[in-house]
């Protein structure tokens, strides 16, 4: 993915309250994005949405657990 897509939806995640930006470990200029409790909330409906596919769509394929 380009980075400024993923730049650009990152604020957007960020703008809504969704995630939140961390230094990804102690004196790294990286960041890391952690849920915030709100974006926590919509984890099993996306949950929901990988089963449907699994269930649904032919070739879908989990890639996280």
């Amino acid at each position: 993915m380009p980075t400024n897509i993923l730049s650009d939806r990152l604020r957007r995640l960020m703008d809504h309250g969704i995630i939140t930006q961390t230094p990804a470990s102690e004196g790294s200029k990286h960041q890391a994005y952690v849920l915030t409790e709100k974006g926590e909330a919509i984890r099993p409906i996306l949950k929901a949405m990988r089963q449907w596919g699994l269930e649904w769509e032919e070739g879908t394929r989990a890639g996280l657990g």
